[in-house]
């Protein structure tokens, strides 16, 4: 939990800077952010967590009628 608040943290007050720079500048090679972040991949969240986030918006958009 705490690599995820860590991560908004950094998002929040580096937003000029894309995330994936943002994560090459703190991810150590071989780190335990590394390694989480290579299972994510492999399991194929990315693509899940922007799904749920656009059905969200689409509900948002939906109920704001």
């Amino acid at each position: 939990i705490q690599m995820f608040q860590g991560a908004l943290e950094l998002a929040e007050h580096n937003g000029k800077l894309h995330l994936a720079e943002q994560t090459d500048r703190v991810t150590s090679s071989g780190g335990t952010t590394a390694q989480a972040i290579y299972v994510l991949e492999k399991l194929g969240v990315s693509p899940a967590i922007k799904d749920a986030i656009t059905a969200a918006y689409e509900k948002a958009q939906k109920l704001s009628k």
